[in-house]
């Protein structure tokens, strides 16, 4: 994701996951609803995203978001729960550090 995007601006958050070849699974990435807003589908409650990693080696999803018009500050993004399949067992991984955005006026 870039570091800084302008107000009423499109960007892109990719998830990828490093590792052996999985079945997907269910992934829930919280961000800030007051700063930003989900463009490739609705919200999951106040400000999260259910979403579906695609099956494969290192697999790879991207989310699009345009930052609010009037909006200014660091938006963050943090996934709260993600779990991987893959020979029929299912995994859950650890959520890592959340990551941000700097939204300028």
């Amino acid at each position: 994701m870039p570091e800084q995007v302008q107000a009423g601006e499109t960007f892109a958050v990719t998830l990828t996951l490093a590792g052996p070849a999985t079945e997907g699974g269910p992934v829930l990435l919280a961000y800030d609803s007051t700063l930003v807003e989900a463009l490739d589908q609705p919200g999951e409650g106040a400000d999260a995203l259910a979403l579906q990693l695609p099956a494969g080696t290192a697999p790879r999803l991207t989310v699009r978001f345009k930052a609010r018009p009037g909006a200014a500050g660091q938006a963050s993004f943090g996934v709260l729960s993600a779990q991987l399949r893959g020979g029929g067992q299912v995994q859950t991984l650890p959520s890592g550090e959340p990551v941000g955005v700097r939204i300028a006026p």
